[in-house]
């Protein structure tokens, strides 16, 4: 989903989506949460030596990063990727 369609169904959902601006992007959507942590509504990429942010994300993951409070898509991606290597170091101490 595009990052229009992802607010629209955020804001339908209850949640708050502002715009602001993220590393050196504006408007970027975001959630803001009540302890005033944003989860922004983004994922950064390097290619060939340059940056970008995607906006055209999976919705289940959107509501994943907000559901964790994650700063954004790269970093809830981090934390199941680390979760996902813990699982696999214990099955093999065990």
């Amino acid at each position: 989903m595009n990052k229009k369609e992802i607010a629209n169904k955020l804001a339908t959902e209850g949640y708050g989506v502002f715009y602001g601006k993220y590393e050196y992007w504006d408007s970027i959507p975001y959630v803001l949460h009540a302890d005033g942590s944003k989860t922004f509504i983004a994922k950064t990429y390097n290619k060939m030596g340059s940056a970008g942010v995607d906006l055209d994300l999976n919705y289940n993951k959107v509501l994943q990063a907000i559901e964790r409070k994650s700063v954004d898509i790269n970093n809830l991606e981090s934390a199941l990727e680390t979760q996902r290597i813990e699982k696999e170091v214990e099955k093999l101490i065990i």
